[in-house]
């Protein structure tokens, strides 16, 4: 686990459920389920906090914050901060505006 390779870390010392980098996961979830930095929000350095990755459904380990796995125009990180989906290419593109198809029915 993460924490375990962090010199001078010990997980049970700053508390299993406590914060310790207020990025909303605890300690325990850190450094024993998804193997994040339990002292740094952003364990991967991509500008996207660890826990909005998780939501995202991005991977927190890898900087993938200039990925655009949608292929709508906008990073990762560009996507996290406009509160848009990385994985959804009817999110809010570059242009800022939503990409909304609509289908009438065929006379």
């Amino acid at each position: 686990k993460y924490a375990q390779h962090i010199p001078g870390y010990d997980l049970l010392a700053a508390g299993r459920d406590g914060d310790a980098d207020g990025d909303g996961l605890t300690n325990r979830q850190e450094g024993e389920v998804y193997g994040t930095n339990p002292q740094k929000a952003d364990t991967d350095g991509d500008g996207i906090p660890d826990n909005a990755e998780l939501a995202l459904g991005l991977n927190p380990l890898i900087a993938d914050g200039n990925a655009d796995p949608d292929g709508d125009g906008l990073t990762n990180l560009e996507e996290y901060k406009l509160g848009s989906s990385p994985s959804n290419p009817a999110s809010p593109d570059a242009s800022g505006s939503l990409n909304i198809r609509i289908y009438l029915p065929r006379p």
